[in-house]
């Protein structure tokens, strides 16, 4: 890479907010918290935070590109970038599962 020269990757997080931030904090410490008391009712909070963290980052996503995509209908070039990250999104999800 050149100096000087800043490359976006395709999982770059400009879909991120502080709510998002806050969850995951929050769903980290229910993790911890399960791991060490090893009962049932601490795992079903963590696993229930965690499904909220992974709906509240799939809405995110699809708010964020959304409405960049709203924004860019008259500048095609720019609108195809985007679409060109959320096929990389895409392709970067597929090969992780």
């Amino acid at each position: 890479m050149e100096k000087g020269i800043i490359k976006e990757n395709c999982g770059s997080k400009l879909w991120w907010n502080h709510e998002v931030g806050e969850q995951i904090k929050k769903r980290d410490q229910l993790y911890h918290r399960a791991a060490i008391t090893h009962t049932e009712e601490d795992w079903r909070n963590f696993k229930a935070q965690r499904n909220r963290v992974v709906t509240l980052i799939r809405n995110a996503k699809t708010n964020y590109f959304n409405e960049k995509i709203d924004s860019l209908k008259s500048n095609s070039k720019e609108m195809w970038k985007i679409y060109k990250k959320i096929i990389c999104m895409q392709e970067h999800e597929n090969k992780k599962n």
